[in-house]
């Protein structure tokens, strides 16, 4: 899910075409425990111990995030409603559980923290590759030195035409963003939050909608107007006839060749019929919001979509917008 989410390298994402299993991971986690098992002499207390640190953090964050999602997330649906007293007295609990381990074993702190320095720096490393593959390409053009390393290894041009198409698959990525209103404050939420978090350089603001009449008005020019504003960021809109459900997803996921945990919500709120289970994976990065003081009054002077070939034509959006129609 990580290397979904792009926060690990992609490989860890990558199945075995027999099994369709991430041989990867399982390989790297049987090398982590292996790891331990050695370092540790094969003693079950001291692994013990280790596993409970991991485990009591690992509750205690599902105790903070529920809290943190009650206070940030107040309109997501929920199954079970829980009161928030219950997530600060589980928290609480499992401190007090921490501290005993700790106060038993305090040695398998060392341990821990050299595994967690481990995996931390592996993803810091990978929000950073498009400004480490920008760097080794600034070294490898401008510095004699890095040349006369990387030809030890690799020749110089292999290893350019290597490092630019990395680079270039980063950013040739494209992430949606699904919008229920034309408010363009909350697009521009969104795009902010993707200029700051995401390496795509192209996003696909999507509108699912039911008759004609419920497009909204501004949609495509608000969209239009973001694109001269995030220069950077290459900035579509698309128009979807259909019903938002976990099936539209899918389709448009294979329709646009955009994987499904690269799609970004607002927070849904209790009336939404789909729990978000059921969505394959979409992300929820924004609180919903009231509408624009623009919304929806009245008509733009110049139509954002016009129609082909009479009455009965097509409905096809303006420039820099396209139409999907599902079959």
């Amino acid at each position: 899910r990580m290397a979904g989410d792009r926060c690990l390298p992609e490989f860890f994402a990558e199945k075995n075409a027999w099994r369709d299993t991430p041989h990867y991971t399982i390989l790297v986690f049987f090398g982590v425990c292996s790891s331990m098992c050695i370092l540790l002499d094969g003693d079950i207390t001291l692994l013990a111990a280790i596993y409970s640190i991991s485990f009591l953090l690992v509750m205690g964050l599902f105790a903070f995030c529920g809290l943190w999602l009650k206070i940030n997330r107040p309109t997501l649906p929920r199954q079970i409603n829980t009161h928030p007293m219950f997530f600060v007295f589980g928290l609480i609990l499992v401190s007090l559980a921490f501290t005993a381990v700790v106060l038993l074993h305090p040695e398998m702190l060392t341990y821990f923290y050299i595994y967690y320095g481990i995996t931390t720096t592996m993803v810091m490393l990978t929000f950073a590759r498009v400004s480490i593959f920008s760097s080794v390409l600034t070294l490898l053009s401008h510095s004699k030195v890095a040349r006369f390393v990387i030809q030890w290894f690799v020749h110089k041009d292999v290893a350019q035409t290597w490092v630019k198409s990395k680079l270039q698959s980063l950013r040739n990525q494209a992430v949606v963003y699904f919008t229920k209103s034309a408010s363009v404050s909350q697009i521009n939420r969104a795009l902010q939050y993707i200029e700051q978090n995401e390496e795509a350089k192209s996003v696909k603001v999507i509108h699912v909608y039911s008759d004609e009449d419920s497009i909204p008005p501004n949609l495509v020019e608000y969209v239009q107007l973001l694109d001269c504003v995030y220069p950077k960021i290459r900035v579509d809109c698309i128009l979807v006839k259909g019903e938002f459900s976990p099936a539209m997803v899918q389709y448009i996921s294979k329709r646009i060749s955009v994987s499904v945990n690269s799609m970004f919500i607002n927070c849904p709120k209790i009336d939404f019929k789909h729990s978000l289970d059921r969505m394959g994976g979409v992300r929820v990065i924004l609180n919903s919001e009231k509408g624009s003081l623009l919304e929806g009054r009245g008509t733009p002077n110049v139509s954002p979509i016009r129609r082909v070939g009479g009455q009965d034509g097509p409905i096809i959006p303006a420039a820099d917008s396209e139409q999907l129609k599902q079959p």
